[in-house]
């Protein structure tokens, strides 16, 4: 038997047993995915990371006025859609 020959036999075990560890009838179900139908349209939190680009994203529009030309625009063309549809 041959180092390669044993890991190759180790990679695909694990591969295996991963594969039958995350199918989804052995998965266990989070408390998210179990209350998610009760609890309907309410938001989930951001991460921390999220936030800080959401935050960035707020401040480059600000400073290039991208909310504010696609209004006019829309107002424009008479279209009933607003920014956050488009």
């Amino acid at each position: 038997m041959s180092a390669l020959g044993a890991m190759l036999g180790l990679v695909a075990a694990a591969g295996l047993l991963l594969a039958v560890a995350w199918s989804p009838p052995l998965r266990r179900i989070t408390l998210d995915q179990r209350l998610a139908p009760y609890l309907g349209g309410r938001p989930r939190r951001q991460s921390p990371a999220a936030v800080m680009v959401t935050r960035a994203a707020r401040g480059v529009d600000r400073l290039v006025g991208g909310q504010a030309s696609v209004r006019r625009r829309l107002a424009a063309l008479a279209d009933p859609r607003t920014v956050e549809d488009v």
